[in-house]
């Protein structure tokens, strides 16, 4: 029983450790009783607990029970299964994400607010994406591939800078820019530069079905969930369940392209290695962020895009692509899609996806990867006046079941 206390109790530190450094935990002193010191937040201990009994079910006693001296502190106990800690932990992760994200200065957060925030912000990262794919295909007719990134995320991390300058943020915190150079070059580069070689190539459905695959990589790469994930048959089932029908979507697409479009293994394997990186910056943000960027997470996307964009016109300066555009040619259509991927594909939609890396959890945030490709075929037809076979349609419903089986909640327990 000790043993497993103790277990209990490393398991509880190492969390803290790694996902809230501002609120340590004390000493073990008795039995199965920790306390964490959250005094960095601002907010009395009696605040504290009442408004994580309210928000998220979890209900921690305040150290002013115990006198003066225990204002800022909240009390844990850790007699409990390891399973039930483990959700105690992610809604007490979840709900001081949100206090960060929010501003500790602005009062009580509503969870009706917050979940309609979560709702909105997947709604950017789900159908906002899906649709840059066919914009990315339009801008790149009269933009090359290099420039347009370095157009694109310049303008978008300037502003978003600026924006958070003028909230108050520390956007020139050493740290800060520090580790957003080495997410923006993984995360942000290498998967946006191989997409729009590959839309070069291949069609833009085409390029959103094999990127769908994000989301299995980041659930194979992710080491720290295997254990929970892979105990989860429901989960498991979601993710087989989606792929196979990305699969369906993929064969139909190999089929219908090749009368237009020359691709090979090789450009398949580029993308495949694009989703890799995006998988492995995906979790780079969600674990390796350090205090500054879980303060100040929108001044760490601004930072990022930055380094991407750096990237992009270097690369761009090496392969002539500045030569190459003719500024009186460039159509309206394509400045307009340059405008949509600046405003919605990066300000909004990828500060969206930042956020909800630091408020959900990411094999939940990486679904998007599934209904992108619902999107990109519907605008591909919609727009482009693409074909809609039987074959397509029965692998769009089959995504939107597994998305059902990932996504659906579970009744959360009381801790």
């Amino acid at each position: 029983m000790l043993d497993y206390l103790k277990a209990n109790y490393d398991y509880l530190c190492g969390f803290f450790h790694t996902h809230l450094p501002q609120t340590p935990v004390t000493r073990l002193e008795g039995t199965y009783l920790v306390w964490t010191d959250c005094r960095a937040l601002g907010l009395s201990s009696e605040v504290l607990q009442t408004r994580l009994l309210e928000e998220t079910g979890l209900w921690l006693n305040s150290g002013t029970m115990y006198g003066p001296k225990g204002e800022g502190f909240l009390r844990w106990n850790i007699a409990c299964p390891r399973a039930v800690l483990e959700e105690a932990l992610a809604r007490f992760q979840n709900f001081i994400q949100c206090l960060i994200a929010g501003g500790l200065d602005m009062g009580r957060i509503s969870l009706t607010k917050r979940k309609l925030s979560v709702v909105l912000a997947y709604f950017l990262i789900y159908f906002v994406w899906g649709s840059t794919y066919y914009f990315i295909g339009v801008a790149l007719r009269d933009i090359p591939t290099f420039l347009l990134g370095a157009l694109r995320f310049s303008v978008a991390g300037i502003l978003l800078l600026a924006i958070c300058a003028c909230r108050g943020e520390k956007v020139l915190h050493p740290q800060l820019i520090r580790r957003s150079a080495v997410s923006g070059i993984v995360l942000l580069f290498v998967d946006m530069a191989v997409i729009m070689l590959a839309q070069r190539y291949v069609s833009s459905s085409l390029v959103a079905i094999v990127a769908s695959s994000t989301a299995l990589w980041i659930m194979l790469l992710d080491v720290t969930m295997w254990e929970k994930n892979f105990k989860n048959l429901r989960m498991v089932a979601g993710m087989i369940i989606g792929f196979s029908g990305v699969g369906m979507l993929y064969i139909e697409q190999l089929f219908s392209d090749t009368a237009v479009f020359t691709h090979s293994e090789y450009g398949i394997m580029i993308l495949i290695g694009g989703c890799i990186s995006w998988a492995l910056g995906t979790l780079y943000t969600k674990y390796r962020s350090s205090e500054a960027e879980e303060s100040y997470a929108f001044a760490g996307a601004a930072w990022q895009m930055i380094f991407a964009s750096i990237m992009f016109w270097i690369c761009s300066l090496v392969s002539g692509d500045y030569i190459r555009l003719s500024i009186v040619s460039v159509q309206a259509s394509t400045w307009l899609s340059l405008v949509y991927l600046i405003v919605f594909g990066s300000l909004l939609a990828y500060t969206a996806y930042v956020w909800l890396l630091k408020v959900r959890p990411a094999f939940e945030v990486a679904t998007h990867a599934y209904v992108n490709p619902v999107v990109a075929v519907l605008i591909g037809t919609c727009w482009g006046h693409e074909h809609v076979t039987t074959l397509q349609l029965a692998g769009l419903i089959i995504i939107l079941i597994s998305l059902l089986l990932v996504e659906w909640p579970v009744k959360p327990k009381s801790t």
